[in-house]
């Protein structure tokens, strides 16, 4: 009789060699053994993700989490789901989870920052202050990220405050030489400082 293991063994070959479907069939063949395996769980998340069925990713890296509450790999799995899906709140709380119980985890990290991006985007309109808070937060996990600097310097230079708007321009260009909308944005308000010192200097003559 086939052990468990090695039908895990095998699917993760196929898998690799790009034979989802063979190695689906072997992840299965192991859940019938034992249904409360975790590899295999996982392992079928993994699969339909690539394959591009979220619904049933979910499902299975859901199950590999109740096996293994502390599997960082399930938590990251789940968040990615849910990035992908659009749902950056929800994917943002398996990331942070992940974080809570490696917090080396690459993977958890890169993927919270940029869930967090995404997120202040989705609530900037109604929620500005929550938004800066999410590029703030990014930046923490991740303080390379010119993207978060310069939706954090567009932010505040909304909220016309333009000092701490070009203080994050400059940190996106720091880290992003190539960023353009950030030199834009540099120069729009350099042209804004230039009007309204003119103004004044006008009123005072």
């Amino acid at each position: 009789m086939v052990s468990t293991a090695a039908l895990v063994d095998l699917g993760n070959r196929l898998k690799a060699a790009g034979d989802w479907h063979s190695a689906v069939e072997n992840y299965y063949d192991a859940l019938q053994l034992d249904p409360n395996l975790y590899a295999a769980q996982l392992n079928l998340g993994a699969v339909f993700f690539a394959a591009g069925d979220l619904p049933r990713a979910l499902e299975h890296s859901e199950r590999a989490y109740s096996l293994e509450p502390h599997s960082t790999e399930a938590m990251t799995n789940i968040g990615e789901i849910c990035r992908v899906q659009g749902d950056f709140d929800t994917a943002a709380q398996w990331y942070r989870a992940a974080l809570r119980v490696w917090p080396d985890c690459e993977a958890a990290t890169t993927q919270l920052a940029l869930s967090l991006v995404n997120l202040g985007l989705q609530i900037k309109a109604q929620d500005p202050k929550r938004a800066i808070k999410c590029f703030q937060e990014a930046l923490v996990h991740c303080p390379t990220n010119a993207n978060a600097y310069y939706n954090l310097g567009a932010s505040y230079g909304e909220l016309q405050k333009y000092d701490k708007a070009l203080i994050n321009y400059n940190l996106t260009v720091h880290f992003d030489p190539r960023y353009a909308e950030a030199y834009n944005n540099m120069g729009v308000i350099d042209r804004k400082s230039t009007r309204l010192n003119s103004s004044h200097d006008l009123d005072l003559v």
